[in-house]
């Protein structure tokens, strides 16, 4: 096997359409806005049998306080994906375990040792929920985070998803039809900024008090298919809004937040309703992310989801560790930022 950068747009998406576990952050104008808006450089890995295309990473080269990070995805702060880490193709997917066990190892081995030829500080890969097998990455000094998500399955009669619901949750969404709601798809990325600003206030600087709205404007744009906007009224009032992601049959609650009201939640309404419009779509499965953060795991746990691991992984070289310890105190360097 072999590690080239694959300089082909055209070859690397026809290969993130044929992965059967790649995400649209794969997708090369997606990584082309992740670069332009954190203005780290994009490494668009690929790694070859012969002639023969069998895996992609792609990692972002970053250099902060004379220190070299690579990230996969780049940090959150700036572009908010949640993934991206390796995607392989479908001979991959069909092999006897033996025999998939044994090409991982390889790849992974051929992408370490890329990855030590740059020499970096710190290498940070957030892998998309199943890969599993972190143990190649572990044998090569990589720590591993276990984190989680949240997951519901669409493949199920809508009756069957609603009667999985939890029963207030249930009330809830009855008492909240009785409003003159109604959602409506928007474009208007400023507005949605603003909402999500209000809603994050107690956070402190969150993605969106660091990045320009201009970021999901260009991707809107970029993928009308796949990323759509909703804004929800009550009558002329903006009280929510949810932006989804979808790609290969998985939607990605992807960013979203409703005001706060008395007397009904609007929160659940519009997830219920989001859940419906994408299963009806062809969706077979939904992820309602945050099972990581505690102060969201009431609410994300209403409509009974599937608690889904995936894996954190980095590495830190002697260097980066003394500068986190120098600097972690003054806020420039975040371990997972």
């Amino acid at each position: 096997m072999s590690v080239e950068i694959v300089d082909d747009e055209a070859l690397w998406d026809r290969f993130v359409d044929a992965s059967p576990n790649s995400m649209l952050f794969h997708k090369r104008a997606f990584l082309n806005l992740q670069e332009k808006y954190t203005g780290d450089k994009l490494l668009p890995y690929g790694i070859f049998a012969g002639n023969d295309l069998t895996c992609i990473l792609p990692v972002f080269l970053s250099k902060q306080n004379g220190l070299r990070l690579l990230y996969s995805p780049p940090r959150s702060s700036l572009v908010y994906v949640p993934y991206l880490g390796p995607a392989t193709s479908p001979a991959i997917a069909r092999l006897q375990p033996h025999d998939r066990e044994s090409a991982w190892r390889s790849i992974i081995g051929e992408l370490c040792a890329e990855f030590s030829r740059l020499s970096p500080n710190y290498v940070a890969l957030g892998l998309s929920p199943g890969f599993l097998d972190v143990r190649p990455f572990e044998r090569t000094g990589y720590e591993a985070d276990l984190m989680y998500t949240y997951i519901i399955d669409l493949e199920r009669p809508v009756q069957a998803i609603w009667e999985s619901i939890e029963s207030d949750t249930k009330k809830s969404i009855k008492d909240a039809s009785r409003h003159p709601l109604t959602i409506a798809q928007a474009t208007d990325t400023a507005t949605f900024t603003d909402l999500m600003r209000q809603g994050l206030k107690s956070q402190g600087e969150t993605f969106f008090h660091r990045q320009s709205p201009e970021y999901l404007t260009e991707i809107l744009e970029a993928f009308p298919d796949h990323v759509r906007m909703y804004f929800l009224y009550l009558g002329e009032d903006l009280i929510g809004a949810n932006t989804l992601c979808s790609f290969h049959g998985h939607c990605i609650g992807w960013m979203g937040n409703t005001a706060a009201r008395q007397g009904f939640s609007a929160n659940d309404y519009l997830v219920w309703e989001m859940l419906k419009k994408v299963k009806q779509e062809g969706c077979r499965t939904f992820e309602n992310t945050g099972a990581d953060e505690k102060r969201l795991n009431h609410s994300k746990t209403k409509f009974n989801p599937a608690l889904v691991p995936w894996f954190y992984l980095y590495k830190r070289d002697p260097l980066y560790r003394t500068a986190k310890l120098g600097q972690l105190a003054l806020g420039k360097i975040k371990r997972h930022a």
